[in-house]
């Protein structure tokens, strides 16, 4: 998994939050309605992605607010975090227009699909001699 600066820098914020104010993982989880593991996740920055509404729980468990918890944390431009193709397919994307994108969409869901079929084991499928 590719670390996301983002969320990185939120899980240190949340961190140094819980810290300052003395709780413990397992009061935060608690208080948040969500599992310890998780709030070791979001503190080492671990997560895949984070939901706005979960952030939010954590950063009001905290006495403190998503803006805050997110004050010092920088993140770098969108466009720098892509790699080149991908900013090659964002480009040509930026010229679709709306009616045409969910045709787009379908065709890459399309295309994807068939990417993972070619996946599948083998040992499943009939070998022809």
């Amino acid at each position: 998994m590719r670390a996301i600066p983002l969320l990185s820098g939120f899980g240190a914020a949340v961190r140094e939050r819980r810290k300052e104010r003395g709780l413990t993982q397992a009061q935060v989880a608690e208080s948040a309605g969500i599992a310890v593991e998780t709030v070791s996740r979001i503190e080492g920055g671990r997560l895949a992605s984070l939901s706005l509404v979960l952030a939010a729980r954590v950063a009001a468990t905290l006495g403190s607010t998503l803006q805050a918890l997110l004050a010092g944390v920088r993140s770098p431009p969108p466009a720098d975090a892509l790699r080149a193709e991908e900013r090659r397919i964002v480009g040509l994307l930026q010229t679709v227009d709306d009616a045409e994108l969910g045709r787009v969409r379908r065709g890459l869901q399309s295309l994807l699909s068939v990417n993972d079929s070619r996946r599948a084991p083998t040992s499943s499928r009939k070998r022809k001699r």
